[in-house]
């Protein structure tokens, strides 16, 4: 019998992968609760007969029903759940993570949704657990959000972990099977070395749910969690999901070189990279990312455009970007590249010189891609969201934020020409390089940007987007997959 049940969702990328990513926020909650209490997981990505089983787990009295989401389509899905629960027992819903710690006024008065969880929960979730058990108490608990007698009580905000006090995950939870991505024909997991960002980027809910802190596992015990999900789960392909993994180089360099010395043979992808951090790294910097198995770094591009890049106080200059792309154009390393439009400030030629930049880079390092182009997303917890407040709703509700998905925003800023131009960017933005052979699994969509990846290069340089028949295919693909 599982005392804490925990759902995962998911978001739209989910359905094309190979597999979906391994749950780390559930994992990384668990990390004391296991030790005492029974954790059953059911990962709605992976479970098709998902109700089923809730319903059955339900029947033997949990201590509670937790749900960990992000914005957006999982909160939807923790929605759904939730309603399950609450139609067929008093169990309490828990709904924790990135989405409700932002929103967890907004999340916290929904009928269906009991208790709140803001900010990291290793800590929060044990002692929640051992209050429900013996039926103590929750105004201690920090970090909780509840109601009680139908008042919503705040706690105090719980100060954030030492990362190095952190068991290993309980990776027992999980089917390890289940969550090997393929990235570039390589099953690999996601893994984590650090926390947080110390920048100050406007659309950026870092801000908020970090305070512009940077925390770290040191370089020993990150090289030493990598050592053992290598032997204990017969993995050597990683993607590293850190938010900013070069705030400390010389930690950076610690973790390389112990790569090196515990001769682990790997190969990863880093999600955590800015461009000025690149443009100050030496010669050796690299050629230790090369030796140690990196193939891959992300970062944000956001805009082509300085004016626009000032504006987010993104802190690099496209000069940097163009420096940065030709170095790596020397090394096996890719770039992969994410871009954002629709921004309030931005005009057409903004818009064209982002599309230009993106040009340049894909000519100028054939190993580069773009991630995605996807519309803006003003996050409840941005710095641009407060900027915003006058033109956008800011009254939110749970079901306001299921819509908070780069599919499905239209701002007050856009012209309904305008969010036309957007949709058909970013829907051919998807295929002007060969990123859709490597990370999606379907065969379907495999062998239509064999086809289509020709004309979505043509319009990209041609800025020509009439009659986008990729539009219709893209809601018969959404519906096909019952992605809304």
């Amino acid at each position: 019998m599982a005392d804490i049940l925990f759902l995962q969702g998911g978001g739209h990328w989910d359905t094309f992968k190979s597999h979906p990513e391994l749950p780390l926020g559930i994992l990384s909650a668990s990390v004391f609760a296991h030790e005492n209490y029974d954790i059953k997981i059911i990962d709605m990505r992976v479970e098709k007969g998902w109700e089923a089983i809730l319903k059955q787990e339900l029947t033997r009295g949990p201590l509670m029903v937790a749900f960990s989401c992000i914005l957006g389509v999982p909160v939807k899905q923790g929605l759904e759940a939730s309603k399950v629960v609450k139609a067929v027992s008093d169990v309490p819903v828990v709904w924790g993570g990135a989405g409700p710690s932002s929103i967890y006024m907004e999340t916290i008065k929904h009928p269906l949704v009991d208790i709140v969880v803001r900010g990291e929960g290793e800590y929060a979730l044990q002692e929640l657990a051992d209050a429900l058990k013996t039926g103590s108490s929750l105004k201690e608990i920090k970090g909780l959000v509840y109601k009680e007698e139908g008042k919503i009580i705040i706690n105090e905000e719980r100060e954030f972990c030492d990362l190095n006090e952190l068991p290993l995950l309980p990776y027992h939870l999980v089917d390890i099977e289940n969550y090997k991505v393929l990235r570039r024909g390589v099953p690999a997991i996601s893994i984590e070395t650090s926390r947080g960002c110390p920048h100050n980027c406007t659309f950026c809910s870092n801000s908020h749910l970090n305070k512009h802190k940077w925390r770290c596992f040191s370089a020993e015990e990150s090289v030493r969690r990598i050592e053992y999900a290598c032997k204990t789960l017969k993995v050597n392909a990683f993607f590293i999901i850190d938010d900013n993994f070069f705030v400390n180089i010389k930690r950076t360099r610690a973790i390389l070189q112990g790569l090196l010395d515990k001769n682990l043979k790997i190969i990863y992808e880093l999600q955590g990279a800015r461009i000025d951090s690149l443009d100050m790294m030496t010669d050796e910097d690299i050629e230790l990312l090369e030796k140690t198995g990196c193939q891959q770094l992300d970062m944000g591009l956001e805009s082509g455009s300085q004016k626009i890049l000032d504006s987010l106080h993104k802190g690099y200059k496209v000069e940097q970007l163009f420096r940065v792309n030709q170095r790596l154009s020397k090394t096996k390393i890719n770039l992969a590249y994410n871009v954002i439009v629709g921004y309030p400030n931005e005009t057409y030629e903004d818009l064209t010189t982002t599309i230009k930049t993106i040009l340049q880079v894909l000519a100028e390092n054939k190993q580069s891609h773009i991630t995605s182009v996807n519309s803006l997303l003003v996050h409840p917890a941005t710095q641009m969201f407060e900027d915003c407040k006058d033109m956008i709703k800011t009254d939110l509700t749970l079901e306001d934020v299921v819509n908070l998905d780069y599919a499905n925003i239209i701002y007050p800023w856009l012209t309904p020409e305008r969010a036309k131009l957007l949709e058909a960017i970013t829907i051919s933005a998807n295929f002007i390089d060969d990123k859709v052979f490597h990370y999606v699994h379907s065969p379907m969509i495999r062998l239509f940007t064999y086809f289509y990846q020709p004309i979505a290069k043509w319009r990209f340089r041609n800025m020509n987007f009439n009659f986008m028949f990729e539009v219709f295919l893209k809601k018969l693909l959404f519906k096909f997959y019952n992605l809304g």
